[in-house]
């Protein structure tokens, strides 16, 4: 299976291998990648995930229990990988890389890893899940352990399990959630670039929209908002004054906030019987990039399929709603 066993299962023959393949990956990109000369720095990022990171990926569920000073020899590998990819100076520091290159730190990367295989053996109901329980109750009752790191499956299953209320689950991927009609029935987004405009212009620029384009649909305001790690989300109807309220579980991204106050939106206006022309307004621009895209882009997150599906029984109930983005 490619792993290396040593009696103490320290795993140190195992990194020190790891170390000595990704080399190879190393210099390769030292060979094509230069500050004024050679490939670009996406196409050696780009080599970087698919040859040297798959290399670290691998076992890295098993192997990220080892010594921090093992470890490091790891971490040291990818941030010469990055360097060398985009041109970074020597002085450059790690964290700067890592934010610019969208690269997490391989401890965050194994930490996902982990929670990512435990999920997935969950859904399947794999017999796995027994003995990574016995294991957990091992780990957490024997005094072997209280000295010693706690293997990453242990360490996810204890936070799966103390969350598993919060996880969102389906036997169904959220791109096949979506609605064959959304072909012909994309959502109606507006995205207008006056974001380079100052603050003063934009705001009057929006003030005469509210009177010329949309004085004759019911106005919706939507955002969301994460204050001392409580997230919540809430709308605002215009027209009639009318405010409601949200509040999300913990833990919950400032991204999934907005995407539910847009689902509440479109809920409460598929309940609105009076009226039939409705515009939300959301200030999150990556959001709606989202859903104008989501029939080109399969999405990932259950929330937009969601949203998608609800727009096309709007437009099925004769409910013409459009959103809009707002600086």
């Amino acid at each position: 299976m490619g792993l290396i066993l040593d009696k103490k299962l320290n795993w140190k023959d195992q990194i020190q291998n790891i170390v000595k393949r990704t080399e190879n990956g190393l210099n390769v990109i030292r060979a094509f990648s230069h500050k004024k000369w050679g490939a670009d720095p996406n196409v050696c990022l780009l080599f970087y995930k698919a040859f040297v990171r798959s290399i670290l990926d691998y076992s890295s569920v098993f192997y990220g229990s080892a010594a921090q000073t093992h470890l490091n020899k790891v971490e040291t590998i990818k941030n010469k990988c990055i360097r060398q990819s985009v041109g970074y100076l020597n002085i450059t520091p790690k964290i700067v890389m890592e934010a610019e290159t969208k690269e997490p730190p391989l401890e965050l990367r194994r930490s996902f890893l982990s929670d990512k295989l435990l999920l997935k053996l969950i859904a399947k109901d794999s017999v796995l899940i027994n003995k990574i329980n016995r294991q957990t109750i091992l780990c957490y009752t024997h005094r072997h352990w209280r000295v010693r790191k706690l293997p990453l499956l242990v360490q996810s299953y204890s936070w799966i399990t103390q969350n598993k209320d919060k996880i969102y689950s389906n036997n169904i991927i959220p791109y096949f959630q979506l609605n064959y009609t959304i072909l012909d029935n994309e959502p109606k987004v507006i995205i207008r670039n006056n974001h380079e405009q100052n603050n003063l212009i934009t705001k009057q620029m929006f003030v005469e929209q509210l009177v010329t384009t949309w004085t004759n649909y019911e106005q919706i305001f939507t955002d969301g908002s994460v204050l001392r790690g409580k997230t919540g989300c809430a709308l605002y109807h215009k027209n009639k004054d009318i405010v409601k309220k949200f509040k999300l579980p913990e833990g919950t991204s400032i991204y999934s906030a907005e995407l539910w106050a847009i689902l509440e939106s479109l809920r409460y206006c598929m309940d609105y019987a009076d009226k039939n022309k409705f515009v939300i307004f959301s200030d999150s621009r990556s959001l709606l990039t989202k859903l104008l895209n989501c029939v080109n882009i399969a999405p990932s997150n259950y929330l937009i399929s969601h949203i998608a599906n609800l727009c096309i029984d709007l437009k099925n109930n004769d409910k013409n709603v459009y959103l809009v983005w707002v600086k």
